[in-house]
């Protein structure tokens, strides 16, 4: 029942919410005309809250799903640097607001691999994301693709604070959030890697961490490749 409940509120929630930041995109793009400066501050203040919000709900449900063992994926031959490509594009915003780059280091051209391309793009996006929150300013971090063994190996490199071992040993648990160094708060639920860790799993690869303090942290994926 409690299960049930939450899942109903959240789709309940998700709907208003998405109605909300779509009007709110439309005045932000002038479709009401010319706004005061203060006006847009506020609006831009309104929009990125109603998205957080639309990304914890999507957490949540993305839970729910896991734990019924109701998850679908859309499962098709992909080309691997064609999505981390694509998923670096659309991380370059988050990117710029944090005044981090991110490159894609020499990689190996042309593995295929099994699998959903939304759902490892929420995979790629999630640990481009952490990376970014916990990198400092003109950082730059690198994503590599490899071929080990009948598997391809995708990584992320930060140059952040790295790891603390006992935090390391329940990072992919649900709920688990490390403050970065300072004490400031970064946006997040402490879900994603937990459902990036059941996505990668579900398609019968594995995720796992490297790490030193203050010498950054190595995210990666490991997935079976595409025999020829």
């Amino acid at each position: 029942m409690k299960s049930d409940f939450v899942s109903t509120v959240s789709h309940e929630l998700r709907t208003p919410l998405t109605s909300i930041m779509g009007s709110l995109a439309l005045i932000k793009g002038g479709a009401v005309g010319a706004l005061p400066d203060r006006l847009k501050s506020m609006l831009g203040i309104a929009y990125s809250n109603s998205d957080r919000l639309v990304r914890l709900i999507n957490d949540i449900l993305d839970v729910q799903k896991i734990e019924a063992g109701k998850m679908e994926f859309r499962v098709k031959t992909l080309d691997i640097m064609e999505l981390v490509n694509g998923t670096v594009s659309a991380s370059g915003g988050l990117a710029s607001e944090y005044g981090i780059e991110i490159v894609v280091g020499e990689s190996t051209p042309g593995p295929k691999i099994m699998g959903d391309d939304d759902r490892l793009m929420q995979v790629m996006s999630n640990l481009l994301s952490n990376a970014v929150k916990f990198s400092s300013r003109g950082d730059t971090f690198e994503v590599n693709v490899s071929r080990q063994s009948g598997s391809v190996l995708v990584s992320a490199s930060d140059q952040g604070q790295g790891i603390p071992k006992q935090f390391k040993d329940r990072i992919f648990e649900k709920f688990s959030r490390m403050s970065p160094l300072g004490g400031q708060q970064v946006g997040g639920t402490g879900l994603g890697l937990n459902i990036s860790k059941s996505i990668v799993e579900q398609h019968g690869g594995e995720i796992g961490v490297d790490s030193v303090v203050g010498k950054g942290a190595k995210f990666f994926f490991r997935l079976p490749e595409l025999s020829a």
